[in-house]
């Protein structure tokens, strides 16, 4: 056997059906057991099945390597754990990925495809969230219909901000964004006491 003796201490305990947790394995020695298993030809169905220790240890690790995990289940088409690790790829860069011309090949067509399919659904998620500006308050002789037009534009502006950079650290972006935006509308285009629009 070329394997190391972690990962065949590891594929001993999943034939046995004995819980991976009392040998603390680490995330190379997860999915190397994955290839050991495809290797010698065992009984993938049951071993890399939802709820099998084996696939339980490596969902465990998704959120340090998701990326990792997807390129390893699209290779040996494990569909239900690539779909997890995917989860986790939200802010990743399709087209630097595709660069690297190893990971396309591991990865497939199919596999790529879903995670093209992934961040496009995200991206009109993320549009039909953010089109519809804020609602107003009632209007008043200190903040009317001139203030909500302002207001109307530069949630505009920000929500293209937001799509056209929503591959690039999507979650920290977003955040920041609107948060200078809740501070613009509440300091800069409203006359106090007006506190502008609900953005909670």
């Amino acid at each position: 056997l070329q394997e190391n003796s972690h990962v065949i201490e590891a594929l001993l305990h999943i034939i046995y059906d004995i819980p991976l947790q009392a040998l603390t394995p680490t995330s190379k020695t997860l999915l190397d057991t994955v290839r050991a298993v495809h290797k010698y030809g065992l009984h993938t169905e049951k071993y890399l099945a939802p709820g099998s220790p084996l696939f339980d240890g490596i969902v465990h690790k998704i959120p340090y390597i998701p990326l990792d995990v997807y390129i390893l289940a699209a290779e040996y088409d494990i569909f239900e754990m690539a779909s997890q690790a995917s989860e986790h790829l939200l802010s990743l860069s399709l087209p630097s990925l595709s660069d690297d011309l190893e990971i396309a090949r591991k990865i497939g067509s199919v596999y790529m495809l879903m995670l093209y399919n992934l961040q496009l659904a995200r991206m009109h998620v993320l549009q039909r969230l953010i089109v519809t500006p804020p609602e107003p308050h009632e209007f008043t002789p200190l903040c009317g219909l001139s203030n909500y037009q302002a207001i109307k534009t530069s949630w505009s502006m920000a929500a293209c901000e937001l799509v056209a950079h929503s591959n690039s650290g999507w979650v920290s972006l977003h955040l920041h964004a609107f948060d200078n935006l809740n501070r613009v509308l509440r300091s800069e285009m409203f006359p106090r006491p007006c506190s502008g629009p609900h953005l909670n």
